[in-house]
């Protein structure tokens, strides 16, 4: 499929286009989403924030092992693979916005896949597919073609998106914590990097798993917190903002899709480089005033604004800032820092009703009033979530 070929192969290997900087390895693994099931290559130009996601980029160097089937052989082109992609693309694309140093990314993700014995270090039992040995030797025979070539590496990450299966796994689900640990601390005994960060993504509370499976949900995302909090090499990635797939025709989905594999990339160099989602904008002092009408606008993935991109109405009036307060709190994850002017927001890249409803309501504003905008979401939430006495996933 050429015309998703992101790099071309002189790229890499012409040693004179590659600086002397260590190279800089990341590697990915996991199950389904984060192979990037039901993803969709000619959906991406229709997405304003990622139209050019599917572009070169030049110095990534670019190994994977997917499912059975997709296997790369030795280096090659960040590239769509079998049809699909996960968060490496995206994640490659913002890595090159803070960093020209080469780039080289490892993939080893099977769908349906277990930590209890498909990825357990000791092999897991006779059904086990056995994929730690094979991404293991997957990033020693990579890293082991890299000084062939004389050049010197840094293995920099572990981006981990995992445990949808084990949660439905009687000892799985019980001992999530304690295999988690244990992957961890054999991964950075066998590639002799002690210090080795890990990215653990979140398992989404937007589809099925988290609507239908709230209490196995929990369960695993227990685990995986109580790790993060024990080791400060290990940072948690929240993905329950991200936009997620819709069933056919209706319903919940099991993976993110095409739109939110795009942004689930850029939620784990956010991670990585540390770049939290409160917008550096401009606070307003607060004018003096007989009455400030304050409107609080809540709700889940449609109040949030999922896919509603700011990108169609910049030449609109609703890009420009208006004459009302705002403040918002976007799924714990982008939150204001004090009153600003009501106007778009870097979040995703969208917006919701707020832009318009304060347009349609600032006229009405009598002589010495002013409008003000709280909006609150959690597009992963339900109705129990919004009960005042909250529900037993306190997180939620």
């Amino acid at each position: 499929m050429p015309s998703f070929i992101l790099t071309i192969s002189a790229t890499f290997l012409c040693l004179s286009d590659i600086a002397a900087e260590p190279v800089r390895v990341f590697l990915f693994a996991g199950q389904s989403n984060m192979e990037g099931a039901d993803t969709n290559p000619k959906l991406v130009e229709t997405f304003p924030p990622f139209s050019n996601a599917l572009r070169p980029l030049g110095n990534v160097r670019y190994s994977y092992q997917t499912g059975a089937d997709h296997k790369s052989k030795g280096w090659t082109d960040l590239r769509v693979v079998g049809n699909n992609f996960g968060p490496e693309i995206t994640f490659a694309r913002a890595f090159r916005q803070q960093s020209k140093d080469p780039l080289a990314l490892i993939k080893d993700a099977w769908g349906g896949t277990t930590l209890v014995n498909d990825w357990a270090p000791d092999g897991g039992n006779e059904k086990s597919r056995k994929l730690y040995q094979r991404f293991i030797t997957q990033v020693r025979d990579r890293l082991t073609d890299l000084k062939k070539q004389g050049l010197t590496y840094k293995i920099e990450a572990l981006m981990w998106h995992q445990g949808e299966n084990d949660m439905f796994h009687p000892t799985g689900k019980q001992h999530y914590e304690k295999n988690l640990r244990n992957l961890i601390a054999k991964i950075r005994k066998d590639l002799s990097t002690p210090g080795l960060k890990v990215f653990v993504g979140e398992i989404s509370t937007k589809g099925v798993w988290g609507m239908d499976n709230r209490a196995n949900v929990t369960l695993i995302r227990n685990a995986q917190m109580a790790v993060v909090e024990s080791d400060p090499k290990v940072f948690f990635v929240p993905t329950s903002h991200l936009s997620f797939k819709i069933g056919r025709p209706v319903g919940l989905h099991y993976h993110f899709g095409t739109l939110g594999q795009l942004q689930h990339g850029e939620a784990y160099a956010a991670a990585y480089f540390g770049q939290n989602r409160t917008p550096t904008r401009q606070r307003v002092r607060m004018p003096k005033a007989k009455k400030i009408k304050l409107f609080i606008l809540g709700g889940q993935r449609n109040m949030e604004g999922e896919a509603s991109w700011v990108a169609d109405i910049e030449d609109t009036s609703l890009a420009k800032p208006q004459k009302a307060l705002y403040q918002y709190n976007l799924g714990k994850v982008t939150t204001s820092n004090d009153w600003e002017h009501l106007s778009p927001i870097k979040h995703l890249g969208d917006f919701g009703p707020e832009l318009s409803f304060g347009k349609k309501l600032i006229p009405s504003m009598e002589e010495g009033e002013i409008l003000a905008i709280y909006k609150f979401t959690d597009s992963g939430s339900q109705s129990l979530d919004w009960l005042p006495e909250g529900s037993k996933e306190s997180y939620r």
